[in-house]
């Protein structure tokens, strides 16, 4: 899986991945370590709100709570400013 999102980060999003917040795997599989957990999350949530055809989620996002809309933002925004520091166009932008 992480191989795969590697791809469409640097393929189809033109991200390059190895800017993208690091996730340890091995600490994922050995200790459950919550907050390598939290930046896999991170940046598979980002995927799916960057991506074509994002009406879905998008709209899924908007049911929730404005509390949790803007804690997915915060998340979101972390992940987004390696794009806007590389000054890559969104692949949406296009």
């Amino acid at each position: 899986m992480h191989r795969m999102m590697t791809r469409y980060y640097e393929e189809i999003l033109r991200i390059p991945f190895d800017k993208m917040p690091q996730v340890n795997l091995n600490e994922i599989a050995k200790e459950s370590n919550a907050q390598e957990i939290f930046k896999l999350c991170q940046l598979v949530l980002f995927i799916t709100v960057e991506r074509e055809n994002n009406a879905v989620v998008v709209e899924r996002l908007q049911r929730l709570t404005e509390q949790s809309q803007g804690v997915v933002m915060n998340y979101i925004e972390e992940v987004s400013r390696v794009q806007e520091i590389e000054c890559i166009p969104s692949p949406l932008e296009f």
